[in-house]
């Protein structure tokens, strides 16, 4: 388990950047922090990989570089996901790339419990490839569990790395009871106090979904969805631009097959 923000470093000053603005209510560059936190961790996960020498030539001579042997896939989860899976694709340029659609509602009216289904699953096979998952909160970790099983229905990863902005510690518990431990790696920008009665994340920031995909609420401007936009470069995707209607995103994102019941489906 890496709690980064132990240390003394730059991942501290956005976490409290991403805390403040949560209680100003002030416009947010919170994706972009994401991006950055997503950066900062791909770095720290680089220094865990395989290497191999290599010989590079350069104008003026052969130089020799020790050069990265493992095949990576980065698995995210929608919608929260998408800015911290960003930062992660600026890092690891050549990575493959898998999604999971998960959705998390409370089944019972004091809203204390809730179950996550799972609808859409894209990944390429990942027999002994290095995968990480990357969801930005890892609160009662049920997501990250479905996540997890809904991905491992495609192959069986040689060591899987979870990394997160937000983590509490039922959730670090809930994976390392459910995920391998012989090859399983925690990674999180900050481990909080812990969970409330509605399952959030305190102190946290907020819901992420909301925060990070910037969306709109009905009081604020008079609107009846919520839409967001993110930006995909060209070279991490096919498709140069992934518009998805968060609250349609089932019946007419163009980016999902579509499942009338749930792939997966928890509850806690």
């Amino acid at each position: 388990i890496n709690n980064l923000s132990e240390h003394n470093c730059i991942i501290n000053r956005y976490l409290a950047e991403m805390r403040e603005l949560r209680v100003s209510k002030e416009p947010t560059p919170l994706p972009q922090q994401h991006q950055e936190i997503g950066e900062y961790e791909a770095f720290e996960i680089s220094k865990t990989l395989n290497y191999e020498n290599r010989d590079v030539t350069t104008p003026l001579g052969v130089a020799q570089v020790n050069f990265p042997t493992d095949k990576i896939v980065i698995g995210t989860i929608f919608r929260a996901g998408l800015p911290f899976h960003e930062g992660f694709l600026n890092i690891f340029d050549h990575p493959a790339n898998a999604f999971v659609s998960a959705y998390r509602e409370y089944t019972n009216k004091e809203h204390t419990e809730v179950g996550v289904h799972i609808e859409y699953l894209a990944t390429p096979d990942l027999t002994g490839k290095t995968l990480i998952i990357a969801d930005p909160m890892l609160a009662t970790g049920i997501s990250m569990e479905m996540g997890m099983k809904a991905l491992l229905t495609k192959g069986t990863p040689k060591h899987i790395h979870v990394a997160c902005v937000l983590a509490s510690p039922e959730g670090i518990e809930h994976v390392k009871k459910t995920f391998p431990e012989d090859k399983t790696t925690i990674w999180c920008a900050s481990i909080d106090e812990g969970l409330n009665e509605h399952k959030y994340i305190i102190p946290g920031f907020g819901d992420a979904g909301d925060l990070a995909t910037e969306a709109s609420s009905k009081a604020e401007n008079g609107c009846t969805e919520s839409h967001f936009r993110f930006t995909l470069h060209s070279s991490h995707f096919s498709a140069n631009l992934l518009t998805i209607n968060t609250l349609k995103f089932r019946e007419e994102s163009d980016f999902t097959r579509h499942h009338s019941s749930p792939l997966f489906t928890l509850s806690q």
